[in-house]
């Protein structure tokens, strides 16, 4: 294939291969990742863990109140223009269907929400700060998503990617120049997501060309005919769900900004965030999995779509098992080294925390199948079962043990990390369970706990491994100690894993046959060299 320019080689970056899409996505999200983590870093030790928490939860009560607001529409559109429906009037939908929500949610802020309703929702924020904090969530949950996932849909990752990458460095100057000059505050760092992402969504708008979607001489009486029963029958099996959802999600951001206050909510947010390394994987593949889900489930293609999903299903576990295990042995030590002793109550927190990625990621996975496969009443069903025995269980998890009619156990945030891991590995078993039903394969679970509990022995017997090789030289800094035991951990924790895989390949999900072949490539690669 000759490469004529720079659009030929982003075409075959972009285009030409799943593994190649998985690869740019992956590749990218890591740099991202990085740029975001300092960001976080800079964040948390600038507004303290009390001004974080404020921050972390008014931007994810607004990410829960878009699933209420969207009604389903945001996957209905992505699923319809993946299986290449591409009229314009999807677009037109869409778009009226975006701006709606942009203009009563907005109205509702500003002019109808009474003082005292907006207090017990946002417990006392100002209505000012309020508004804010919606715009620039919406520009970054609803409106950058929306481009990202036309961007997805035609196999444009490359440009996803390059925006991606872009907005994450934009970011991280940003705050530094607002710490520079000592204007880091809730407003400002509102005002400069705001403005970043309208660029983004601007740059993405025209590089994607969107705009021969919106314009284009095809039909638009086909809108009210057949797309908005289409999206109709999509939605209204989901509407019961993103309700459902919205108070799952929200529910637990206020109860522990409630009980806990906002220095408890910016330990959990932290922990959270420093969980989310192991989710990179996962958000690297999900809009491609979705995507050629979508399109062999479309054209009766049963081997390809189990064939995909298997892939996708047992490497994510396995990624995510292989990082945490690694990881959360070290929480104190890493929130000791990256944010002080003022977050020093993170640690068991964080240790926790580290595990939920793995089944956060089956989850994903399977939400992705569900709709791609356009089983939306199932999902529905099996979300909102799970979710109504949840929402209970974050209050008695967090209120206090007295003071209240309903005592609780007053954890915290520790108590919500708890809920969270061992509901999510509940439930998403649920629906891998009911997947396997549906298409008539073996319930496939042993390979997830095989991969937790022998990566986590491993990393623990690393971590001690790493104490005692180390013995009593403490005359060293802090620094220096964790870098000299981190390194030998990494060393025979990776080593490890790679025996444990080489001898017992189905703890990764893989056959002896892949591993033989993953074995050749490496030997011919170094023989050729």
């Amino acid at each position: 294939m000759r490469i004529n320019s720079i659009t030929d080689f982003i075409s075959i970056l972009s285009n030409q291969s799943i593994k190649m899409r998985v690869f740019v996505s992956l590749f990218s999200n890591i740099i991202k990742s990085g740029l975001n983590f300092i960001t976080t870093l800079l964040l948390a030790r600038s507004l303290t863990s009390s001004g974080y928490g404020d921050l972390m939860f008014l931007m994810g009560s607004f990410i829960a109140i878009r699933s209420l607001m969207n009604l389903g529409a945001a996957n209905a559109f992505f699923t319809f223009i993946s299986q290449g429906k591409n009229l314009p009037s999807h677009y037109l939908i869409y778009f009226s269907w975006l701006g709606i929500q942009f203009v009563l949610l907005g109205l509702f802020i500003q002019i109808f929400c009474p003082a005292s309703l907006l207090d017990i929702i946002w417990l006392g924020h100002s209505r000012y700060l309020v508004l804010l904090a919606f715009i620039a969530s919406f520009l970054q949950q609803q409106g950058w998503q929306t481009i990202n996932q036309i961007g997805e849909s035609e196999r444009k990752t490359f440009w996803n990617q390059i925006f991606g990458i872009s907005i994450a460095i934009v970011n991280l100057l940003g705050i530094l120049l607002l710490r520079f000059f000592d204007i880091l505050n809730l407003t400002n760092i509102l005002f400069l997501y705001m403005i970043e992402y309208v660029i983004l969504i601007l740059l993405g708008f025209f590089v994607l060309d969107i705009k021969r979607h919106l314009f284009s001489r095809n039909n638009h009486e086909l809108m009210i005919k057949d797309i908005v029963p289409d999206y109709l029958r999509y939605c209204y099996p989901l509407v019961m769900t993103t309700i459902i959802a919205f108070l799952y999600s929200y529910v637990d951001t206020w109860i522990l900004q409630y009980f806990g206050g906002s220095s408890q909510q910016g330990l959990f947010q932290i922990a959270n965030q420093f969980a989310m390394i192991s989710l990179l994987a996962t958000s690297s593949v999900l809009n491609i999995f979705w995507k050629e889900i979508a399109i062999a489930y479309e054209g009766n293609e049963e081997t390809r779509v189990r064939h995909i999903y298997f892939k996708a299903m047992r490497g994510m576990v396995m990624f995510g098992a292989v990082i945490s295990g690694f990881l959360f042995p070290w929480a104190s030590q890493i929130i000791q080294l990256f944010l002080g002793e003022s977050y020093s109550n993170a640690a068991p927190i964080l240790a926790i925390m580290f595990f939920y990625p793995i089944h956060q990621s089956m989850g994903q996975l399977t939400g992705a199948f569900f709709l791609a496969t356009n089983q939306t009443r199932i999902y529905s069903i099996t979300s909102i079962v799970i979710m109504l025995i949840s929402i209970p269980l974050t209050y008695l998890v967090q209120a206090p043990s007295d003071g209240y009619l309903l005592s609780g156990l007053g954890l915290g945030g520790l108590g919500l990390a708890l809920k969270i891991v061992i509901m999510n590995i509940i439930s998403v078993n649920i629906c891998v369970y009911t997947i396997s039903r549906l298409q008539r394969w073996n319930y496939d679970y042993r390979h997830q706990f095989y991969a937790i509990i022998s990566t986590s022995m491993i990393g623990y017997i690393s971590y001690w491994g790493a104490q005692l090789i180390q013995g009593d030289s403490y005359n060293l800094s802090m620094k220096i100690t964790l870098l000299f035991q981190g390194s030998i951990a990494a060393i025979i924790y990776f080593s490890s894993i790679v025996a444990l895989v080489y001898y017992i390949p189905e703890v990764a999900g893989f056959s002896r046959l892949d591993v033989q072949k993953i074995v050749q490539r490496i030997k011919s690669t170094i023989m050729s060299k």
